[in-house]
């Protein structure tokens, strides 16, 4: 059995982040290789080209990889159009059986990880699975070039307004990531791709992720305090294995600073009394971003930004106009206020909000058990069986708000049978799956409501939106499940009038109760 300190140095091979500078592969899970540039490939590699792993992902080419861990380009067989996506492979066939374990559980890890964060702009886990005593991860690929090739490439600076627009796209999706417990420890330009099509900006590489509470106490080995970063990127309490929220901040700082300067931080020289980073007089910058630069980098992880949330709010004001009033300006401002509060307040009081009555239904598909019953507005119209190719559908529909309104807001309500047991977990990733399949029609989107609740029991939801017949419609799925059953019901509106019967749909579906 080897040596913690072996496990240690097998952790940092695998994910193969501990380097001087770039690891020169950062983009290898999400772009294909520079045009011209020819590996040369191990027979297992050369072996995989062609290959079709589950019968559906047929491997085109080779990317990249490390000690541990091999990636490839892929087609996606089962979709018509054939879209491109990457397969990550785990290499174990390792003589030390406590090393297999560690890497298997590491693979095992981000997997998970990479299945919490459905964000439009981090790479979406298509799969993963083992096949032939092999683990793969399969993921979106994005068609475009890492910011170390292009816009940060070395000894490039940018303007003041680029570098402000540019923390504000990497904040955006790392407060996404924050929100979530999860520290990503290697933010840094490799790891950021801009896709060619639309210009947005992608947050690749999760693999030396560290959940706030979490996956990673599973494991044999206690990953979290392993040095996992890229040096001169991640400051000195993560090197040590302390990483913390703001040890990202540290990083994303890092990469402001040197797209402002042109130059390497680890040229910059530092204040030896506190080991502060010296910068300012290379750059062209305003003192209030100079002061938000320096703060998101000082030594101390205390007196950063503890999370993107902060950062990034600090950060949008220096892009919020300023608005100049005298004091006449506010004493009128001030009467206008209370004005408007006091007609509201006469209002609500005058015409007060009537009661909604409520029909009780009860939901009786043959050999269903438990049943359910839940309460709608009488306005609404029941329509059971609205499918006839699925007779175990009913839908309730919303009045019609206008004349005009031509699409008619909907709560359908659906059961599907079980084969096999199965956690909430994993259907909620299966349903996931089903969506992401169907990437023509339907976009999976990052955040959803969570005051939710079918019969009082763990419930998962989903949000998602796509095109009907050329309108935009957005749904909120919930499901539950009860036995070998899984029930879930799910809003259906038209995207801008999504939360004109939000509330109604989100108290239908808190109705519900089991009838054994």
């Amino acid at each position: 059995m080897g040596s913690d300190r072996e496990l240690i140095r097998t952790y940092a091979l695998w994910q193969n982040y501990v380097t001087k500078d770039e690891r020169g592969t950062g983009a290898t899970f999400c772009s294909a290789p520079a045009s011209g540039v020819e590996l040369m490939l191990t027979s297992t590699q050369n072996a995989m080209i062609g290959k079709i792993l589950r019968g559906r992902y047929r491997i085109t080419s080779y990317l990249g990889g490390g000690e541990f861990a091999e990636t490839y380009l892929a087609q996606d067989e089962d979709i018509r159009s054939k879209p491109l996506c990457v397969v990550k492979r785990l290499k174990v066939n390792l003589s030390n059986p406590q090393l297999v374990i560690v890497t298997t559980r590491l693979f095992q890890t981000e997997a998970e990880v990479l299945y919490h964060l459905q964000h439009p702009q981090i790479p979406r886990l298509l799969a993963d699975f083992m096949e032939n005593g092999e683990f793969y991860l399969v993921q979106e690929y994005i068609d475009g070039e890492d910011l170390s090739k292009t816009e940060l490439a070395f000894r490039k600076s940018l303007t003041q307004s680029e570098v402000i627009q540019l923390l504000q796209e990497i904040l955006e999706v790392l407060a996404f990531v924050h929100q979530q417990k999860i520290i990503h420890r290697d933010i840094k330009p490799s790891n950021l791709i801009r896709r060619r099509s639309d210009g947005k900006l992608f947050l690749i590489d999760f693999g030396a992720v560290k959940q706030i509470q979490g996956l990673a106490s599973e494991t044999l080995l206690d990953t979290d305090k392993v040095p996992v970063g890229t040096i001169g990127y991640m400051p000195d309490e993560q090197a040590m294995g302390y990483p913390q929220a703001s040890s990202d901040i540290y990083a994303v700082g890092i990469t402001a600073i040197q797209a402002l300067t042109g130059i390497s931080v680890a040229k910059l020289p530092r204040d030896p009394n506190n080991q502060e980073i010296i910068w300012q007089q290379n750059a062209k910058v305003s003192p209030k971003l100079a002061q938000i630069l320096s703060k998101m980098v000082r030594y101390d992880p205390d007196q950063r930004y503890h999370s993107a949330v902060e950062a990034l709010e600090e950060i949008s004001t220096l892009t919020k106009p300023k608005i100049w009033l005298n004091k006449f300006d506010l004493v009128f401002l001030g009467g206008a206020i209370a004005f408007l509060l006091l007609g509201t307040i006469f209002s609500i009081f005058l015409n007060p909000k009537p009661k909604v009555e409520l029909n009780e239904y009860t939901w009786s598909v043959p050999d269903l058990n438990p049943k359910i019953s839940l309460k709608y507005p009488k306005n609404w119209k029941l329509q059971p069986g609205a499918y006839p190719s699925t007779p175990d559908v009913d839908i309730l529909e919303s009045p019609q708000e206008s004349s005009k309104d031509t699409f008619n807001e909907q709560v359908i309500i659906n059961v599907e049978t079980l084969k096999n047991p199965i956690l909430l977990d994993e259907y909620s990733h299966d349903l996931t799956s089903r969506i992401n399949q169907n990437l023509d029609k339907f976009q999976l989107l990052p955040t959803c409501e969570t005051d939710l609740s079918l019969g009082g029991g763990k419930t998962q939801a989903i949000c998602y939106q796509g095109e009907e017949e050329g309108i935009k419609v957005r749904y909120l799925l919930v499901v539950t499940l009860r036995g070998n059953q899984a029930y879930y019901l799910t809003y259906r509106a038209e995207f801008s009038h999504y939360n004109n019967f939000l509330n109604t749909a989100k108290d239908l579906i808190n109705s519900v109760k089991f009838i054994e």
